[in-house]
């Protein structure tokens, strides 16, 4: 579509257009879904919409599983703008960048230990809660087991 048809697109509010020309708007320029209402904004255009620019999630009325896991897989830190946090959508999110582990509203184990497989620094966003059930997992472990995982001679300084 040229500049001039998502012009005449935009301005018109009554003229009902097939789904197909919406997506190649929406493909062209994703903040364009703002201007549909909630019956304009079909999962499928939003989720053309969220391919092209993750961040266009902040203008999507019905946000569905699906378009959130697709938003979060490309960049975790939408996750802010995610309405309804599921596990799946967390995980993933947590998966492509640890840092939105802050960011995560009801912290699971599984959360927590994706996030922490990015980094183990990701542990100061942990629900300290959580973190306690995850201590019993913690194994203690001696010196010639750290020197033979490590590889490196561990000297204990008093």
């Amino acid at each position: 579509m040229t500049n001039k048809e998502i012009k005449q697109l935009s301005e018109s509010r009554y003229k009902l257009y097939i789904p197909k020309d919406i997506i190649d708007v929406v493909t062209k320029d994703p903040f364009w879904i703002k201007h549909l209402g909630v019956r304009g904004q079909t999962e499928q255009i939003c989720l053309a919409a969220v391919k092209r620019d993750v961040t266009a999630l902040k203008y999507v009325w019905n946000q569905t599983e699906a378009i959130c896991l697709e938003a979060v897989k490309n960049n975790g830190s939408i996750l802010v703008f995610v309405k309804e946090q599921t596990e799946a959508i967390c995980l993933a999110a947590v998966k492509e960048d640890w840092h939105v582990l802050r960011f995560v509203k009801e912290q699971t184990e599984a959360i927590i230990k994706a996030a922490l497989e990015g980094d183990k620094e990701a542990i100061y966003y942990a629900d300290p809660r959580v973190i306690e059930s995850l201590a019993d997992e913690v194994k203690e472990l001696t010196v010639e087991e750290i020197e033979a995982k490590s590889g490196y001679e561990v000297k204990i300084v008093k």
